[in-house]
Parts: structure tokens; C-alpha cells; sequence
């Protein structure tokens, strides 16, 4: 991309607490062996993917240095889409790059606002420098119905994560979460970041 596009492009990137991330990810594209784990056991195969992910990126990270993006692309020779849940969500391991080359980046959670994203697209219009000349709704503007927009996540089909390897992700993220903070001060407002600091 920083071949093509010029430095001052401005950039609009959503992320969201990668705990979620990574067992939305895992819902989407993480296959579990049908030898060794039932229909009903996915909470326990999500357990152990991210367990050995966080393994993988932790030994990856002792040897090319921490916030080393090759362990997140290629975490020990252990590339596919479901070797990465843990990886992608180490975002201030990408930002890090990102604003070398573009400093312009807007950077939201979409997801948090639940149903009703309209605070989303006014976030997404401050960031683009778009100032309303009318008392126009979002809806209005845009035709959608943002408060009340609906989504079923693959995830809502699986049992829930245990609590154990919620609170160890969570445990995982916190020093990732407190980088992003200081990269990005804003999203130190946001909840689950602010309490990668508890």
C-alpha cells in the first residue's frame, strides 16, 4: 500500500477487543479435529488453539524481538487462518508500521456500540472531516437505519469461551492493549482497554 498511496492518505481502521476477535475469528475459519473434539467441544478447541498460538508468539517474540510482526504473519512456520487467532489482535504490534508510513489513520470500535451504530458513523464522519451543514439524522444522509442495525455473529452459534481462557487472553492482551493506549490516546477511553490496566 505505501506504494501506491501517498503518506497523507487519511486512513479509517475499526478494531475491536480481540478477546471477541479472536473467538469471532475462530467461529469464521479455525477448524478443530473431528478426531479429537466433538460438535460440542469448540469452547475446548478454542481453548487450546489460542494456548498454543500464544506459545508460538511468545517463543517468536524471544527470538526476533518483541513487537516483531513475522511472528504474527508466520508464527513459527504455522501459517493458515486459524493460526493467527491470537496474533491479529495484537494491534499495537501493526500500528506501529502503520503510522511510519501513514501518521493520517482514524481509529475506531465499531463493535461496541452494539446495535445502534449511529455514534459509529458520526466517529467515521469526524474522522473523514465531514462537518454537517443540516439537522439531518444519519439515517437520513446515508438511508440506513443505524440504530437499530442487525448481525448475527457466527461466534452467537457456538457455546461460549470458558472463562478461563477469557480472563488468560485478556491476562495475554494487557501489554499490547496499554501499548495502543499510548499510541493511540483515545482508546484508552475505551473499556476494554482501560482495563488492560487494572
Amino acid at each position: 500500500m505505501k506504494a501506491v498511496l501517498p503518506s497523507d492518505t487519511l486512513m479509517a481502521i475499526t478494531i475491536r477487543n480481540p478477546v471477541d476477535r479472536a473467538f469471532s475469528h475462530f467461529a469464521h475459519f479455525a477448524g478443530c479435529d473431528r478426531e479429537k473434539y466433538t460438535k460440542h467441544d469448540k469452547p475446548q478447541c478454542f481453548h487450546d488453539l489460542v494456548t498454543s498460538e500464544m506459545q508460538r508468539l511468545e517463543q517468536c517474540f524471544t527470538i526476533l524481538g518483541e513487537l516483531n510482526i513475522e511472528c504474527i504473519h508466520n508464527p513459527l512456520n504455522a501459517v493458515n487462518k486459524g493460526a493467527r487467532l491470537v496474533g491479529l489482535g495484537l494491534y499495537a504490534v501493526f500500528f506501529q508500521l502503520w503510522y511510519q508510513h501513514f501518521p493520517n489513520l482514524c481509529v475506531m470500535d465499531v463493535v461496541s456500540h452494539g446495535k445502534n451504530l449511529e455514534p459509529a458513523a458520526h466517529e467515521f464522519e469526524q474522522c473523514l472531516g465531514i462537518s454537517r451543514t443540516d439537522a439531518r439524522g444519519v439515517k437520513d444522509n446515508y438511508g440506513v437505519d443505524w440504530k437499530n442495525i442487525s448481525h448475527i455473529s457466527q461466534a452467537q452459534k457456538f457455546e461460549p469461551m470458558y472463562d478461563l481462557t477469557r480472563r488468560m487472553l485478556e491476562e495475554f492482551y494487557k501489554p499490547y492493549n496499554q501499548m495502543l493506549c499510548h499510541m493511540v490516546p483515545h482508546t484508552c477511553e475505551w473499556e476494554w482497554v482501560r482495563k488492560s490496566f487494572d
